[in-house]
């Protein structure tokens, strides 16, 4: 009789100790800026041939770390391809509070946008944190968070508090908070459902300090 072999998939693995990885958006054809072409291939390796160690744009592979930083940087193109990098944390320069930039890097996916976010909640990087994260809780009081660039969060549960970067909205007697910058720092501006106006399971974004309602489709 033959021996039974069961074969086990391995467990999903967080980036290794002392790497990162690290999201940007290149071309159909792989070319980004200044005509540098990425490797459209999971595996490859890559390196900036104008390495710059100094925390300015240029001289290096850039993209968000952990997938955080600013939306607006990447392309959405129907054409365009996700991609995330691992890279050495040595190798890695933050720029500023919107993005990074690598020495070197080994490719670890391209595909879509949900493919990519995917594959960085699933490697250990924060979902409510990642830009377009989405973030819902459903129960009475619940707390939902989406702190990335362009964030959605929803609670629509009595008395629930909703928090994002993008967009919020909240059930009965709920909360919305939308995190806006003044142009020197982070501020929150506060809605309270009922009052002021605000209703209930209605988009908000903040616009310089108050909450405007924002259209389903232009969520």
């Amino acid at each position: 009789m033959k021996k039974r072999i069961t074969r086990r998939r391995p467990p999903r693995q967080k980036a290794a100790a002392g790497s990162i990885y690290l999201l940007r958006t290149c071309a159909a054809d792989g070319s980004s800026y200044n005509g540098f072409r990425w490797p459209l291939t999971v595996g490859a390796r890559v390196a900036a041939p104008d390495w710059d160690s100094q925390p300015r744009c240029g001289g290096g592979l850039h993209g968000l770390p952990s997938g955080i930083g600013g939306a607006g940087l990447l392309s959405f193109r129907e054409d365009a391809h996700w991609l995330v990098f691992r890279a050495r944390r040595a190798d890695v320069v933050a720029i500023d509070a919107q993005k990074a930039k690598a020495r070197r890097g080994t490719v670890a996916y391209v595909g879509d946008k949900a493919g990519a976010l995917g594959f960085l909640a699933a490697h250990g990087c924060d979902p409510t944190a990642v830009v377009w994260a989405q973030a819902t809780a459903s129960g009475d009081r619940g707390q939902a968070t989406a702190s990335g660039d362009r964030g959605q969060a929803t609670a629509s549960g009595d008395g629930g508090h909703s928090i994002s970067r993008h967009v919020a909205r909240a059930g009965a007697l709920g909360t919305a908070l939308c995190l806006w910058w003044d142009g020197e720092r982070e501020r929150v501006v506060v809605g309270y459902v009922g009052e002021d106006g605000v209703k209930p399971n209605v988009w908000y974004r903040a616009d310089g300090g108050r909450l405007v309602e924002v259209a389903d489709d232009e969520v």
